[in-house]
């Protein structure tokens, strides 16, 4: 009885101590693929944990910060992100940026809207930000998902989005993107630093598909709020609710001078004031049956135009 359990003993000891040597050459292996990918000096965490035999990395208490100017990720301005933690699966441990295959998972993300305006700024909308800091969202947990799946025979990159917000709500999209190939640089397989920096070469790449729904949780009727509040008023003045009579036709004239189909802008508005008289899901598809390179949307006039020119279809 003693050998047996002294046996066991041993196998449970080497089992053991396996287990933390390969913890140890994966943070290694993490560690060294930071300062490959240029990220050593930007990301700092309290703690990790790898599980070698699955590939997940967690980290807890990330933060990401960048005092501003070039980077290997593109011309970005200074900020100083948040989250409680970030889980993170890639194919090889040796090259994080590689797009062959991989996932990422951030869970209350501390999106700070005014402190971090000029990021928000760079890479959305002035007047949407503006927007959600006046309806009180100026520090918003966010969680957000992404998997993604490169084919190199057919130079192919699929992602999987999904981003929830408390009081927002939840958008899941598909997108899928090819001529991966022409973001080579040197004979170099494209990885997830030559989306950003190649900005020339970035407008070659193709859409080839996008689906996206937005699941309400709260936000439309806020929204309705904020749009009747922001509203200017003199004694004269009447208050015009979202999407109603008078502000359905204002929208149809408008997208009208963007040289929009009527038939198209009436499908969409109609579509849209369905959503908001009853907010639950609204799903977005491209019918568009040909890619269509990113040169080609960023010529568009208008957003107006990128939407007839991917044949939007709105249903909720």
């Amino acid at each position: 009885m003693t050998r047996v359990l002294i046996i066991i003993g041993c196998i449970i000891g080497i089992l053991t101590g396996g287990w933390f040597y390969l913890q140890f050459n994966a943070v290694q292996q993490f560690e060294n693929a930071l300062i490959e990918a240029e990220l050593d000096q930007h990301l700092t965490y309290q703690g990790i944990s790898i599980n070698p035999v699955t590939g997940i990395i967690t980290l807890s208490q990330p933060a990401l910060k960048h005092q501003g100017g070039a980077s290997k990720w593109g011309n970005l301005p200074a900020f100083n992100l948040e989250a409680e933690t970030l889980q993170t699966s890639f194919t090889h441990f040796k090259n994080l940026t590689s797009l062959q295959q991989g996932e990422l998972s951030i869970t209350g993300y501390k999106a700070k809207l005014i402190e971090d305006a000029e990021l928000y700024r760079t890479i959305g909308d002035n007047q949407f930000v503006y927007m959600l800091v006046a309806m009180g969202y100026d520090k918003l947990p966010i969680n957000f998902q992404v998997d993604w799946l490169y084919d190199q025979p057919d130079d192919l990159l699929t992602l999987n989005l999904k981003t929830s917000a408390n009081q927002l709500g939840e958008i899941n999209a598909k997108l899928s993107l090819d001529r991966l190939s022409l973001l080579e640089t040197n004979g170099v397989q494209p990885s997830l630093t030559n989306l950003f920096s190649n900005q020339a070469d970035w407008e070659s790449v193709r859409l080839t598909q996008l689906q996206a729904t937005y699941q309400d949780q709260g936000f439309i009727r806020k929204f309705q709020q904020w749009f009747q509040l922001s509203q200017v008023k003199t004694p004269d003045s009447t208050i015009i609710e979202l999407l109603s009579e008078p502000h359905y036709q204002q929208l149809l004239a408008l997208w009208e001078s963007q040289q929009i189909a009527k038939n198209n802008a009436q499908d969409w508005l109609d579509a849209l004031k369905s959503f908001v008289d009853n907010p639950n899901q609204l799903t977005i598809s491209a019918k568009f049956n040909r890619p269509i390179s990113f040169r080609l949307l960023k010529s568009q006039p208008s957003s107006g135009k990128i939407a007839e020119l991917l044949e939007l279809d709105l249903d909720n």
